[in-house]
């Protein structure tokens, strides 16, 4: 696969764990994430509370993205 993988949104992983992590520590808490709140349980894949930048490009994967 080459390229970086673009999510529904047309942004990057990177991209939009940049524009919302508020604390810089490279993955979005539930309080951090601006998206659609039944959404986040469907990325945090390890059901660890944070979403990170594997776990949207898993799931955009998934979704055929």
């Amino acid at each position: 696969m080459g390229g970086k993988l673009i999510g529904p949104t047309g942004r990057t992983a990177s991209r939009i764990i940049a524009n919302s992590d508020r604390n810089g520590d490279g993955k979005l808490s539930r309080a951090e994430y601006r998206g659609n709140p039944r959404a986040f349980p469907k990325i945090d894949g390890n059901s660890d509370g944070f979403r990170t930048k594997q776990e949207f490009e898993t799931r955009w994967r998934q979704l055929g993205r």
